[in-house]
């Protein structure tokens, strides 16, 4: 086991990925914040649900080599709505993670992968989203009429009002 202080819980998870052997991790707000970083293994059927915010758990599944791991937390205290588009080197078209939208309750993390080859992205929240006529629409980053922001070969983008996050990776050969 290695024990590392880290304030802020989201980090807990990354400092486990990044450090060889640990398999899954728990962090408190114990003395202002503690990471314990565990090896052997272990399963979400051995996982222990709980409301208290002052403590965060996880298990790093396998890695796939050719996925990347974009990880969206909600610390808003209402629900946001994800919208998210990128490309990728192996396809010309939009890659639409989820489908391109998901739902995100407050306080709700969800993990979604990406093909390695991921280079260019964005990211937005939508809010104050509602059903109107069996349509789907937001006061931001609306992308409807639907919670997915494609549906079959139809996709759309955030519309204004919107704040976006956009990635950018560079590709080197050596």
């Amino acid at each position: 086991m290695f024990i590392f202080k880290i304030l802020v819980r989201e980090e807990c998870s990354g400092r486990c990925k990044s450090t060889p052997g640990c398999t899954h991790y728990a962090w408190s707000d114990y003395e202002d914040g503690i990471c314990w970083m565990k090896t052997n293994g272990a399963s979400k059927s051995q996982a222990i649900q709980t409301d208290n915010q002052n403590i965060v758990c996880g298990i790093l599944t396998i890695p796939n080599s050719n996925q990347v791991e974009f990880i969206t937390i909600n610390n808003c205290p209402y629900t946001v709505w994800v919208g998210m588009q990128g490309r990728v080197y192996s396809n010309a078209n939009w890659m639409l993670p989820n489908n391109g939208g998901w739902e995100l309750k407050s306080g709700q993390t969800k993990s979604v992968s990406v093909p390695k080859d991921f280079y260019a992205g964005r990211l937005w929240g939508r809010t104050n989203c509602y059903y109107n006529n069996g349509q789907f629409r937001c006061e931001t980053g609306d992308c409807g009429p639907w919670v997915e922001c494609a549906n079959g070969s139809i996709q759309r983008g955030g519309q204004t009002p919107a704040t976006l996050a956009i990635m950018m990776t560079i590709m080197m050969l050596v």
